[in-house]
């Protein structure tokens, strides 16, 4: 994947100039996961520890990946998260952040910096911060101190509490069109894939490349095939059971989400094909013929409302951090047109 950030250019010029203007500006980075959000903040970030403002100042020096001027020492330590002047919050694991991590990032907010002239934060993302750890960041960001540049980013901006959006510089990122997205994996480990099936993923993602490196793998499309000849033959078998396989990789909580995105793709398919009789754009040749073997639309009547019933129960589970395998199961289980 493409070093150097793709995509919206309008924010770059504002950003810029506030990074160039405040001393201690706090930014807030809001837009689905994948579409470099984290990325421009990183470069940044990287420029501000490793270059003083005379060398920013000059073209776009601030925005771009000068990997090959930094000082190899400096970068080695912010790229693997060690760098004392650099406090990043990143969690992988999708998991609640711990408010000890809050606590230490006041300390290091009140800290002087180490090695670099400005100290960085990059937090990644508030979307999993308790309401007292964002209640906590909010007096953190009150009066940040000087050289302190402050990124933070979320995936969901519903989530947001108002008072945090009050105190910072809010850009909200959308997503990647087909020709930046053809970009960002012009030159990477997806060489063996063609335009087409890079476009046709994108359709999974809305255009994500931070999502299609994250839930692709090897048996993707054959998962999504099978469901959709799993819907397919119950519209075909007379209330006969039916087993959906999925091919398993080692990773279960994106196999978890994956089922739940093919489920939410096929489901937004019907639904829009039941409202209006035209086909969904760019569908698949297996995803006609899941529409065109639909007897009529009353095989959708009850579509809508137990979908709806499956996103509540989903959107319940998450609140309580618990298992989504057996909504998932009961939903295909009891499906039918």
């Amino acid at each position: 994947m493409t070093n150097q950030f793709i995509g919206e250019k309008q924010f770059l010029l504002p950003i810029k100039n506030i990074v160039l203007k405040y001393s201690s500006p706090v930014f807030l980075f809001t837009g689905i996961e994948g579409i470099g959000k984290r990325k421009i903040a990183s470069i940044i970030c990287n420029n501000l520890l490793n270059f003083d403002n005379s060398y920013l100042h000059i073209g776009d020096n601030i925005l771009t990946n000068n990997e090959s001027l930094y000082d190899k020492k400096t970068y080695n330590l912010f790229k693997n998260n060690t760098h004392p002047d650099a406090f990043i919050i990143e969690n992988h694991e999708e998991t609640i952040i711990p408010i000890e991590i809050t606590r230490n990032l006041k300390k290091f907010l009140n800290s002087t910096s180490g090695i670099s002239k400005n100290k960085v934060v990059i937090v990644d993302t508030i979307d999993q911060m308790s309401l007292n750890s964002l209640n906590m960041l909010l007096k953190s960001l009150e009066e940040p101190p000087d050289g302190t540049f402050i990124f933070l980013i979320s995936h969901n901006s519903s989530n947001i509490i108002k008072t945090i959006e009050s105190r910072v510089f809010k850009f909200s990122f959308k997503p990647l069109d087909e020709q930046k997205l053809l970009k960002v994996f012009s030159n990477n480990e997806f060489n063996d894939h063609s335009e087409e099936e890079i476009l046709y993923l994108g359709t999974f993602f809305n255009n994500s490349p931070g999502l299609i490196i994250k839930y692709y793998n090897e048996n993707f499309f054959k998962n999504y095939e099978n469901l959709i000849n799993f819907f397919i033959n119950i519209n075909q078998s007379n209330n006969n059971p039916l087993v959906y396989e999925f091919i398993q990789s080692k990773n279960k909580k994106n196999d978890e989400n994956l089922l739940i995105l093919f489920i939410n793709k096929i489901v937004k398919i019907l639904l829009i094909y039941d409202m209006s009789g035209n086909y969904y754009q760019n569908l698949s040749s297996l995803e006609k013929k899941l529409l065109t073997g639909l007897q009529s639309y009353h095989y959708l009547r009850n579509l809508n409302d137990s979908y709806t019933k499956f996103q509540k129960d989903l959107f319940d589970a998450e609140k309580l951090n618990v298992n989504k395998s057996d909504i998932i199961n009961n939903f295909l289980i009891n499906f039918n047109f």
